[in-house]
């Protein structure tokens, strides 16, 4: 009982938790906009660059690299404690600022394309940690009340990244070269297309050093004072070896499950982001629908991300205050893949006003599904190292959903947008059905081992989140 009350006693908030959330969002939503805007100027990198389009679609999927190659390490590094929240804080603002610099360096000369995508491999490998970080930082940082509330903040950076991503160039870009006669014309826009890149990847590398200084000044492995008992628990836990601890990990089936899920919320974005161009102009060459089929794919996944922006104030409510978010989960999965069946459905008919509504809705429900998602991880793998969890969660979703995706592109070139919705409604129905098993199923009887490593305290609280 002592112990107890003096546990309690160690229990605090501090207020620099808000000023660090805006931070990382900003590198969230730094790192959203170097993911989404390549698509958009494909047209100025294949005539500035001189390269294929297929090259320029390596700028995006190299993103998903990193993810591959580096997850056990640093899982291991993270496991050892040689990579403390804090270190892997720096890490991504610097890696995310390198990103930048090798970017707006190769828009200085038309040679160097390969150092873009440098570029665009470095922000991947910022994103490992910066997908990690939401369940990390809200997990030891916020009390169990505000963790819904952390995590949809930090997703909503993220996501206003890729709108800004998005829109920005097409904006900015407002010359096409290639539809122009005259070639020293053409030349002559193409400069000037450069420069607009150019000084913006150049405020963008700025910022993100800014941010690197101040991250570096008021960032901390862990509060002064845990803001709830739990925290409390995740900061003292016992660790165990490295191959043991992933096998321990993956055979909790909760985690595993929650990876499959997510990774299929990721494959229905990324249809939004590597498709929809692709289907608006397949549709356009039976039908004059869309005027300027680049601006309007563009504007479309604008209006997704918009989506989750204002998905993220009622996922943070609902998250906070109901316990069963399993429930939560299920629900938001089975909605956001079923509007993502109903844009492509717009598209094959030709109705914008249904691809609009459908994308702002999804929108809402995958951010709903997402912060879901990330606090059901923190607790069904209470005590285990929270960075250790958080790290290999993010190695996996995003090539999984990078995978299905391309799955679902090789179906749609193959059989076109009708077997690209059967495809995602398959994707759906086992989404659904899974989450709807991890809802109800109870968590395997501990070993003797595992019941010495965790209280039963915590495994009390992960119980009752998920079977009330």
């Amino acid at each position: 009982m002592d112990s107890e009350t003096k546990s309690e006693s160690e229990i605090g908030l501090t207020r620099r938790r808000w000023f660090i959330l805006t931070l990382l969002t900003l590198l969230q939503m730094l790192s959203g906009m170097s993911f989404s805007c390549f698509g958009q100027i494909s047209n100025f990198l294949v005539a500035f660059f001189e390269v294929s389009y297929i090259e320029v679609d390596w700028m995006t999927l190299v993103f998903g690299l990193p993810l591959l190659v580096m997850t056990v390490l640093f899982a291991w590094l993270a496991h050892c404690t040689t990579l403390g929240f804090r270190r892997l804080v720096i890490f991504s603002a610097l890696t995310l600022s390198a990103a930048y610099a090798c970017i707006a360096i190769s828009l200085i000369n038309s040679t160097l394309f390969w150092l873009g995508v440098i570029g665009q491999t470095l922000n991947g490998l910022a994103s490992l940690v910066l997908m990690a970080i939401p369940s990390i930082f809200s997990s030891v940082w916020f009390a169990d009340n505000e963790i819904g509330t952390a995590i949809g903040v930090n997703l909503m950076g993220l996501y206003f990244g890729y709108i800004v991503g998005i829109l920005l160039p097409t904006n900015l870009l407002a010359h096409v070269p290639e539809f122009t006669d005259s070639k020293n014309e053409s030349t002559q826009l193409l400069i000037e297309d450069r420069n607009h890149l150019l000084t913006t990847y150049c405020s963008c590398f700025v910022l993100v050093v800014l941010v690197c200084l101040v991250l570096f000044l008021v960032v901390t492995d862990a509060p002064p004072k845990p803001p709830s008992l739990r925290a409390l628990q995740l900061n003292s836990a016992n660790s165990i070896k490295f191959w043991p601890s992933i096998l321990n990990l993956f055979k909790r089936w909760r985690f595993v499950s929650t990876c499959i899920i997510f990774g299929i919320v990721f494959q229905a974005t990324k249809v939004e982001f590597t498709m929809m161009y692709e289907i608006f102009k397949d549709r356009v060459q039976s039908r004059a629908t869309f005027m300027n089929v680049k601006a309007q794919g563009g504007y479309v996944i604008g209006s997704f991300a918009f989506g989750n922006i204002v998905g993220t104030p009622p996922a943070a409510f609902l998250v906070n205050r109901i316990k069963n978010v399993g429930a939560i989960a299920t629900v938001a999965t089975f909605l956001s893949c079923t509007f993502s069946g109903g844009i492509v459905l717009g598209v094959v008919f030709a109705n914008v006003s249904s691809i609009y509504a459908c994308n702002i809705m999804m929108g809402i429900f995958s951010q709903l599904a997402m912060v879901s998602i990330y606090k059901l991880v923190a607790y069904v793998t209470n005590p285990l190292n929270v960075t250790f969890v958080a790290l290999w969660f993010s190695g996996i979703i995003s090539p999984m959903g990078i995978f299905l995706g391309e799955i679902g592109s090789v179906v749609f070139r193959s059989s076109g947008g009708v077997a690209v919705i059967v495809f995602q409604a398959g994707c759906m129905l086992f989404a659904t059905v899974l989450i709807s098993s991890l809802s109800l199923r109870k968590e395997h009887k501990q070993t003797d081992e595992e019941k010495d490593k965790e209280s039963a305290c915590s495994e009390d609280e992960s119980s009752q989140l998920i079977d009330n």
